[in-house]
């Protein structure tokens, strides 16, 4: 068995100590790609990995040489392997290189296509271990399907200490929404029901957030010395990524010149306490209300799940457009862009007449619970939502798929049916309920995955143990599903 972890920006803290586990525990080999030859170096001093592939390498000697004949026909492969959502959503869901000039971004594509094409051919994986978060990971994705190589795009629940695999932009949980059907048929025995409802009262009472979102929690004027000193020990490796890879480090900002981070910071702060002084409201106003949470932007769950409703600004107005007359959008600033966005984001947003704008540190569990309709793109609170029983509308598809509980409008112009639909005649299914809830928890693997520096827990002996347990259990259902489809 043989799995390839594709590395980049802080994955290489992680990703090393995961491979290790995966080889240790598992009797694994284990390959790398890196997305920048400083990470590539570092990582063959571990002696861990059997082979490693550096993209940005490649991509610096590739680019010099591809002809518009070669770059054109890897674009059309790449463009026909993407599949329904296209090359273009594929380009706009990258943070980086989207904002790269026209030919050198297709050149760069072209190039990191045709990596792949070289890399999965030679080194032949069972399984890549990667997330689907830039571009290059989504070319690999693409291509991995392909070839029949299962991918692993780790996701965490909203449950603490728990995850799931994804295997494309576009993918579902499909173990989870199969027993979630399977329960839905047969019911829940009387222990399933216990275990479903201790777990719903638990997290009302305790307003459980999501593991992922703790970091995101604290304020940026509260400076934590153990995580200042952790970044300021990471200028050297983006100093020294910077000089040797520059626009060919794809993968992560660790291309960008390293003085841009600090800058940022700055930024973020004064930002931070302008908007809480003088933009944000500290509560919502008296009435019926529908709740939209803005998301973070650039991000998977907006970019690559939601290509086409990405623009928040165009979204929150066609929102307020909707609304039965009386009614009024609270609109919540999620708590990881604390200081993220441009002032003047948050003005056109309180030039809205039927919006209000309120601060990230309200409480999402308060602002649903006081919601007639609650209204996301893909994120997390959705299922919130459905936890507190309220009527719930994606304008993305979510990685589990309900629509007994989460109502899905990929048509823009059917929101104002559908709010008052909702508003007149939704009806909680508590039985429904418990079976989504029994289904997610019996179906997710244990495991922390993250950022090791924001969460240490991810880095425990203990924790990445179980994530190469959970790699190795997704990686035999994909073969087990492979054998079963006959190919």
């Amino acid at each position: 068995m043989k799995i390839l972890f594709f590395v980049k920006g802080d994955s290489r803290f992680v990703y090393p100590r995961l491979a290790e586990a995966v080889s240790r525990e598992q009797g694994c080999r284990v390959v790398a790609v890196t997305s920048s030859s400083v990470t590539a170096h570092r990582l063959r001093n571990t002696g861990i990995f059997d082979e490693i592939h550096d993209l940005a390498s490649f991509l610096k000697n590739d680019v010099a040489t591809l002809t518009d004949e070669d770059s054109a026909a890897a674009l059309r492969d790449l463009d026909e392997a993407v599949g329904q959502e296209g090359y273009n959503c594929l380009v706009y869901g990258d943070r980086i290189i989207r904002s790269y000039p026209f030919d050198r971004l297709n050149k760069i594509m072209a190039s990191t296509c045709r990596f792949w094409s070289q890399v999965l051919n030679l080194s032949n994986p069972d399984a890549i271990f990667a997330e689907i978060a830039c571009a290059a990971e989504w070319t690999a994705s693409a291509f991995a399907r392909r070839l029949g190589i299962a991918y692993l795009a780790p996701y965490a629940t909203p449950v603490s200490n728990r995850l799931f695999f994804i295997d494309e932009a576009q993918g579902i949980w499909e173990p989870m929404m199969e027993r979630y059907q399977t329960m839905r048929q047969h019911g829940l025995s009387t222990a399933e029901v216990e275990e479903a409802s201790t777990f719903l009262s638990s997290l009302r009472t305790n307003r459980t957030k999501p593991s992922f979102l703790l970091p995101a929690l604290r304020s940026p004027l509260r400076i934590s010395l153990p995580q200042l000193s952790k970044r300021l020990s990471r200028i050297p490796f983006r100093v020294q990524t910077y000089l040797e890879d520059g626009q060919f480090e794809i993968g992560s900002y660790d291309g960008t010149p390293p003085w841009q981070p600090i800058f940022t910071d700055m930024t973020r702060v004064v930002r931070h306490l302008l908007a809480e002084s003088f933009v944000f409201d500290s509560k919502p106003l008296a009435g019926p209300t529908v709740y939209f949470p803005l998301h973070v932007q650039p991000e998977f769950t907006t970019e690559v799940r939601a290509p086409f409703a990405a623009n928040q600004l165009a979204v929150i107005e066609h929102i307020a457009k909707s609304l039965p007359p009386g009614y009024r959008l609270v609109v919540k600033e999620h708590p990881g862009m604390k200081g993220a966005r441009p002032l003047n984001f948050y003005q056109r947003i309180k030039h809205l007449y039927n919006v209000q704008l309120v601060s990230p540190s309200l409480d999402s569990h308060d602002l649903i619970k006081a919601s007639s309709v609650v209204i996301t793109i893909t994120g997390s609170t959705a299922w919130e939502a459905a936890l507190y029983e309220r009527p719930v509308i994606t304008l993305g598809r979510t990685c589990y798929d309900c629509p007994e509980l989460i109502n899905y409008c990929p048509d823009i112009t059917l929101l104002p049916s559908l709010i008052r639909k909702l508003i007149s005649t939704y009806k909680a299914d508590r039985r429904v309920l418990l079976c989504l809830v029994t289904a997610m928890l019996q179906s997710a693997y244990h495991g922390t995955f993250g950022n090791g520096i924001t969460n240490p827990k991810i880095m425990e002996s203990a924790n990445l143990k179980d994530l190469a347990r959970a790699i190795m259990l997704e990686v035999d259902r994909k073969r087990r599903l492979l054998i079963a489809s006959g190919r």
